[in-house]
């Protein structure tokens, strides 16, 4: 059997990695041509469109490697069952279930291994990706969080060149109680320092005491320069799990609403649970195809992965919209397909 096994995995491999190519060649393609006119209209070097690409490509991988396991795996049924291999195994007294052990083995392993290269390598290249069209273009940043090296924490709802508007900021002590806190109308870059304009500056004292400032005008104990938010603080999802969940933390507990980040990370949790489960839906309607082939075995594939990744959007709209908690909103889509693929296992002539 471990030379069954050892087959079945180097032919699943081997189209996991053409499937994978090919759709992540195109989805870049595709991508390039969208954004051309952005290209341009910035005046982007061949280089600059190259480092790009070098780092817009992880997350593309990140997104599709799902699609391209169920694909492989299509692929493979159809590719055993064309070469009668499959009436072999039967013949030889071997029962289909037997193959689907180094399958889900494979995909089980292959998904701990993307997952750690979207936490590692994926959100990493997505921060450099937009800090270097920040440095080739300035753009306007929209309700943004930004952690300063003073140790303040900074929410605004705007910053372009200089200038935030409708902002807040809030410094906790060690056991992260929030101490003091400055509401500001807007604040600009002058002379090496911000100053902030309409600033309400409150102290959070013992006892539940709150003593209130007001000033026209005020020296924010802000550290970071305007190209540190050029730069910009991390977007979620460039963010690392940790720093996505303090992130939740400290915009929770500064009043703002997190549902979005919590779909973010709930989603991202549960995501590497899709390339297991297609394994398993895809064994027994993949062997239940006789002589279909590998044109087949692509169609089906890429068809189950579409309405796979529609019934995510749909429940990650739910979980957004506030119908359902984000939790089950990630959760949701895994389960209906878990239980279809149990379902048709179970069913499968053996």
């Amino acid at each position: 059997m471990r030379i069954i096994d050892r087959y079945i995995i180097k032919i699943f491999l081997t189209f996991l990695f053409l499937a994978l190519l090919s759709l992540v060649l195109l989805y870049d393609l595709i991508n390039f041509f969208d954004n051309l006119r952005i290209f341009l209209s910035r005046k982007m070097t061949f280089v600059q469109i190259l480092k790009y690409y070098l780092y817009f490509t992880p997350s593309a991988i990140s997104l599709l490697y799902p699609g391209s396991m169920v694909i492989a795996a299509f692929i493979t049924y159809g590719s055993l069952s064309q070469n009668n291999q499959l009436i072999i195994i039967r013949a030889c007294g071997i029962n289909l279930n037997r193959i689907f052990i180094p399958l889900f083995t494979a995909g089980v392993f292959l998904s701990i291994l993307f997952a750690l290269f979207n936490e590692f390598v994926t959100t990493e290249a997505n921060f450099r990706r937009r800090n270097m069209i920040g440095r080739v273009h300035r753009e306007i940043i929209n309700n943004f969080f930004y952690i300063d090296r003073s140790g303040w924490v900074l929410f605004g709802s705007r910053y372009k060149e200089g200038s935030l508007s409708s902002f807040f900021m809030i410094k906790r002590d060690k056991s992260h109680k929030v101490i003091e806190r400055i509401d500001g109308e807007r604040a600009n870059w002058e002379n090496g320092k911000w100053v902030g304009k309409g600033i309400i500056k409150r102290h959070f004292e013992k006892d539940s005491l709150v003593r209130t400032e007001f000033y026209d005008r005020l020296t924010l104990p802000l550290l970071s320069m305007p190209q540190d938010f050029e730069r910009g603080g991390k977007k979620i999802e460039e963010m690392k799990i940790p720093e996505l969940n303090k992130y939740i933390r400290d915009k929770r507990e500064a009043g703002w609403n997190v549902i979005p980040e919590k779909v973010e990370l709930y989603m991202r949790w549960t995501f590497h649970l899709i390339g297991i489960i297609l394994i398993l839906v895809s064994f027994p309607i993949g062997t239940g195809l006789v002589r279909t082939g590998r044109i087949m075995g692509i169609g089906i594939g890429m068809l189950l992965s579409f309405f796979y990744w529609g019934t995510l959007e749909i429940f990650r709209s739910f979980a957004l919209g506030r119908a359902i908690s984000p939790f089950m909103g990630a959760l949701i889509p895994h389960l209906i397909f878990f239980s279809m693929g149990i379902v048709l296992f179970y069913n499968t002539k053996r």
